[in-house]
């Protein structure tokens, strides 16, 4: 849309200045908590934590993801137009981040009563909370890519 290098109205191309423009490329995939999650399991299994650093890491991932979804604007926070439109994303991220909150509830568990089990489980859960986020991201973005388009065929259409 707008270069911010060059200070030109781009409407033919994604690019301008031989850089993405802003909001015209899909953001980079989510793999943080599940892949972090089991470099802290690694690193307990192998002695480099212990049981209370293991257990500190979990209550600070545990305090973060709650603090996201204290951030997450309720429903009643939108009007019924854009409440259509972003239903399913905050749906998906949401469901991302109850999920590893959940992963984060069985870690403690393995903690306690340590089985492979239980540890795949929890590292599962992870890795779906990732996905459901990378799918809201992604919901995200298309529909921000959506007005974008539009708003580049309003524009040319007003002969800019």
């Amino acid at each position: 849309m707008y270069c911010l290098k060059c200070k030109r109205l781009v409407l033919d191309a994604d690019e301008c200045c031989g850089q993405p423009l802003a909001g015209t490329q899909l953001p980079p995939r989510v793999e943080g908590n599940a892949e972090r999650l089991k470099i802290k399991f690694l690193e307990y299994r192998t002695g480099d934590i212990n049981r209370e650093q293991l257990t500190a890491y979990l209550d600070r991932e545990e305090q973060r993801a709650e603090q996201i979804l204290a951030h997450v604007p309720g429903t009643e926070e939108y009007d019924e137009d854009t409440l259509a439109i972003m239903a399913e994303e905050l749906e998906a991220g949401t469901r991302g981040i109850l999920a590893y909150l959940q992963a984060l509830s069985m870690a403690r568990e393995w903690i306690l009563q340590p089985s492979s089990e239980l540890l795949q489980s929890a590292l599962a859960m992870a890795a779906q909370g990732d996905a459901l986020v990378n799918d809201a991201v992604e919901m995200n973005w298309r529909t921000h890519r959506t007005f974008l388009d539009s708003a580049r065929e309003f524009l040319k259409q007003m002969g800019f």
